[in-house]
């Protein structure tokens, strides 16, 4: 494990705060990968899993995106009551599932809620330190829970190498974009490269289901990646 501190916390939307992280020793992570998080609770060591937003091309610090859902201690002493300069403890990166430069000419980021976390990583990593084009499609349950929406339609806007397609799945109120879930439809329209690199990342039931989706879509296993965290 390596010590760290927690140098700024920001809500970002009504449930996810984002945390800059500074490792106080050698750290290095692959763009898609995540942490464990180790924090102090109440005399108790605890530890929760996160992954990185940021790209691993940014040195001295990383960046975690963090949802206040679920039961675990971590998560809920970060959005009750962690503190800028707060020390902490991480380990990794971890995880098979990441992309490295030159892994693919083209690549299709699959995300819901927070599962954009980790692709946030990869997009940013694609737009700065690579020649691949990227595509994030990006469901939320409403306009304000789409976190990094500014961040990434000002990338899309500048590389063209860049795009994003982001829908609202539940409250669409004042929202004028695309409404409804990730499908084949919204897939095809970023469209559909049989030799891509498809990263999907959200709930259980949407990774199943957009595993079958792609594979109607004749997208081969082996171009697939993901990983089931809940």
């Amino acid at each position: 494990m390596i010590p760290a501190v927690i140098t700024n916390i920001t809500q970002a939307t009504p449930t996810i705060k984002t945390l800059r992280i500074e490792p106080r020793g050698d750290f290095a992570f692959k763009a898609g990968q995540w942490i464990d998080f180790y924090a102090d609770i109440a005399g108790e060591h605890k530890v929760a899993g996160y992954s990185m937003t940021s790209s691993p091309l940014q040195r001295g610090y990383f960046d975690l995106a963090i949802k206040n859902v679920g039961e675990n201690p971590v998560t809920r002493h970060i959005h009750a009551d962690a503190l800028e300069g707060e020390a902490v403890q991480v380990d990794g990166g971890n995880g098979e599932i990441f992309y490295e430069a030159g892994a693919a000419k083209n690549v299709v980021l699959l995300a819901g809620g927070i599962g954009v976390a980790p692709h946030m990583s990869i997009f940013r990593y694609i737009a700065e330190g690579d020649t691949a084009k990227a595509t994030l499609v990006y469901s939320a349950s409403s306009a304000s829970e789409l976190i990094f929406r500014e961040e990434i339609e000002a990338t899309t806007r500048s590389n063209p190498r860049m795009k994003a397609l982001l829908t609202v799945t539940d409250d669409a109120k004042g929202w004028r974009g695309r409404v409804g879930k990730i499908d084949a439809g919204l897939i095809r329209e970023a469209g559909v490269d049989t030799e891509a690199l498809y990263y999907i990342c959200g709930p259980p039931a949407m990774i199943h289901e957009l595993v079958d989706v792609l594979r109607t879509l004749g997208i081969r296993r082996k171009q697939m990646r993901y990983e089931l965290w809940w």
